[in-house]
């Protein structure tokens, strides 16, 4: 038996014609749809343009450069090493032990009540008077690059002498450090204030050049080491029984140590070496060394008690450049620029011997002090300020970018690296790079006058500083 399978259903004829036909008028029969209008075949060509490259080799001599390389001892840096006590470019072994001599062994040694008073504290180990302070000056120079970094920072606390220790300053380090205890029975802040006093009561010969410099009121160096020394000895010492050589060693090693504010466990070496001492600083420093010789020089000002302008640039000079140049931002602040000062100086063995100089910058100090602060400080680069519309380099976007930040423009804010969140904070830039911009930016800051008509050159500033530093002479 045959079966039979339905024919399926056509699909419906569609609604509109989407080709050209003969009748495009009649939807209701198939073969409209397939009746396509006779029209002549159209190619068109379109023809990309190609272009050959060939790469040719050609043979060329290379010119080589008979520039010796880089060295220290030739760089911008080099009269560092004729200006310091030390005859180098960082602080060598020599150089803390001649310090240690003189605060210790010429200074303290020679202070009848504190080595009396110490002397007693020793148990009958059967060593004579000179091992014993031998030993506690062995204790002493173990710890003395902590000892001068704690001095260094709690120095530039507040607006008191940066080289001297007040007694503020000091109960800052007591408390902070966590030597202040106010149940313990030597220890108590009226204890370290009694201490604080003896330590800085040195007695000085009239008219000598430590008793013309030393604040009766403050801590000079040595006076503060004497003043760890009693710590020592009343905090650990009474108690552990122990001798004050080893119990100074305990509380430098387990209660200052710990707790050390970060800004006072900064090497100052570690910068110079690792970030400054280079080939790229270098350069960038001698391309402007002549401007910035004559800011240096136009800020030195003559001393508080007046006299004629120091040699260098006192502290309250370089505070001044700072304010007129405007580089403080919400990350470095006044103690920051007080720290960049102190830390900027090379060492000297004697406080007292020549004040002038401790108390001052030479203008490799200087230069030095602007790449911590650059270091440390809000250094936009080139690319940052393009994207957000201040202009490229060498169309004074910097200094634009600067002027609105001092203005308060929220609208086009470069986000803050971590970078330059402060002392502390690693920087993976190349300080040349950091250094450039904020030279073009403080050169700029120091010379705008809305007033002024002339546009801004280094060589108008240069010439501007001198005139400057003539007035000041004068």
């Amino acid at each position: 038996m045959e079966v039979l399978k339905p024919v399926p259903e056509a699909p419906p004829l569609p609604l509109r014609h989407t080709l050209d036909v003969k009748q495009p008028q009649l939807l209701t029969h198939w073969r409209a749809f397939a009746d396509l209008e006779d029209r002549p075949l159209t190619i068109r060509v379109l023809a990309t343009p190609y272009k050959m490259h060939r790469s040719l080799t050609k043979k060329t001599p290379i010119q080589v450069s008979d520039r010796p390389p880089w060295q220290l001892e030739t760089s911008i840096f080099k009269a560092r090493k004729q200006e310091s006590e030390g005859k180098a470019f960082v602080h060598a072994k020599r150089m803390a032990e001649r310090m240690v001599g003189v605060d210790w062994g010429a200074r303290l040694c020679s202070k009848e009540k504190f080595t009396a008073a110490i002397l007693r504290e020793w148990g009958k180990d059967g060593t004579s008077a000179d091992e014993r302070l031998q030993k506690l000056g062995e204790a002493v120079e173990k710890h003395y690059g902590i000892i001068l970094r704690v001095f260094d920072f709690y120095c530039s606390l507040g607006s008191a002498s940066p080289y001297q220790m007040s007694l503020n300053a000091f109960s800052s380090f007591c408390e902070e450090s966590a030597i202040t205890d106010n149940e313990s029975q030597y220890c108590r802040k009226s204890d370290l204030d009694t201490l604080f006093i003896i330590a800085k009561s040195f007695s000085t010969e009239k008219g000598s050049k430590l008793d013309k410099v030393k604040d009766a009121n403050c801590l000079m160096r040595f006076e503060f080491i004497e003043a760890l020394v009693r710590i020592a000895v009343a905090k650990i010492g009474k108690i552990e029984n122990v001798d004050p050589a080893d119990a100074l060693d305990l509380l430098m090693e387990t209660v200052v140590a710990p707790n050390l504010h970060p800004y006072a466990c900064v090497d100052r070496d570690y910068f110079r070496q690792e970030r400054l001492y280079n080939e790229e600083t270098d350069l960038v420093l001698t391309e402007n060394a002549a401007v910035l010789q004559a800011v240096w020089s136009a800020f030195r000002c003559r001393p508080d008690g007046g006299g004629l302008r120091t040699k260098g640039l006192s502290m309250r000079g370089f505070l001044e450049f700072m304010d007129k140049a405007h580089l403080y931002d919400e990350m470095f602040g006044y103690q920051e620029a007080r720290l960049a000062f102190l830390w900027s100086r090379m060492h000297s063995s004697d406080e007292a011997g020549d004040w002038a100089k401790y108390t001052s910058l030479t203008f490799t100090d200087f230069m030095e002090a602007l790449g911590r602060i650059a270091d440390i400080r809000m250094v936009p680069t080139d690319e940052e300020l393009e994207e957000l519309g201040w202009g490229g380099p060498g169309e004074g976007s910097r200094f634009k970018w600067m002027l609105a930040t001092e203005n308060g423009e929220t609208t086009r804010i470069i986000p803050r690296r971590l970078s330059a969140n402060g002392i502390g904070s690693t920087s993976h830039r190349l300080l040349a790079d950091k250094l450039y911009g904020l030279i073009e930016m403080l050169c700029e800051r120091l010379f705008y006058n809305p007033h002024l008509a002339e546009p801004f050159t280094k060589d108008r500033l240069r010439k501007m500083m001198v005139k400057q530093d003539k007035d000041r002479a004068d």
